[in-house]
């Protein structure tokens, strides 16, 4: 059976610890895409395809959660219009597609343009304490989130918030395998279409229900 190269990008204020649960089989080769500082004002398709340097074989799949949900759709989409690289498959877990799907609170910050003026190192600290309230989230769970929240840089989470506020996404020509909890509070279920659909599964379930996703992108990856 020939290798998935399987290429993942994490959430915002998220890092590739956020896969670290997932068992995918021998045959599937996870290769973590790493977020780097975006230009000023830079499009989120335009970051995608700079990401996507960070690929070196020429036959992939591509994974991504929350915003490296939003990522990898676009990024597929560069490369099968524009690169001779052969994209299989495309997950997005915990995301949308456009920004129709966005809850109301985001197209409200969008139209008072609240991203330009948020305090994020504030953000940053009040998130590391507003975690520790999530009744549903092991000691461990929760040590990851206040980890990353503190591994966050402010101003690379302004840029790419700015950017998510300034995505316009154009069709896609290509099956995207859209993975959704059904308790997701950011991007609630009912916005999205999603093709599997997680019992009790929010916004953090890539890591709170690593083997029930396990099994559902491993039956996407692997053609019996």
């Amino acid at each position: 059976m020939n290798s998935v190269e399987l290429y993942c990008i994490s959430g915002l204020a998220a890092n590739n610890t956020l896969f670290s649960r997932l068992h995918l089989g021998e045959n599937i080769q996870v290769h973590p895409i790493h977020f780097r500082m975006p230009d000023t004002n830079e499009s989120l398709r335009d970051y995608a395809i700079w990401l996507g340097q960070q690929i070196s074989h020429d036959r992939i799949s591509l994974l991504g959660v929350s915003f490296g949900g939003m990522l990898v759709a676009e990024l597929a989409k560069y490369l099968k219009a524009e690169t001779s690289v052969t994209v299989d498959e495309v997950i997005i877990i915990s995301s949308v597609l456009n920004a129709s799907s966005f809850p109301w609170f985001m197209h409200l910050a969008n139209r008072m343009k609240l991203y330009k003026i948020l305090p994020y190192r504030m953000i940053n600290k009040v998130g590391e304490r507003f975690v520790g309230f999530d009744k549903n989230c092991t000691k461990e769970e929760l040590e990851l989130k206040i980890n990353m929240l503190k591994s966050t840089d402010w101003q690379m989470l302004k840029r790419q918030l700015y950017m998510i506020m300034q995505w316009r996404a154009t069709a896609y020509e290509l099956k995207i395998h859209h993975i959704h909890g059904n308790a997701d509070k950011l991007f609630p279920v009912k916005l999205v279409k999603p093709q599997y659909i997680i019992n009790g599964g929010n916004h953090f379930m890539v890591y709170q229900k690593a083997a029930e996703i396990s099994g559902i992108i491993s039956k996407i990856l692997v053609k019996t």
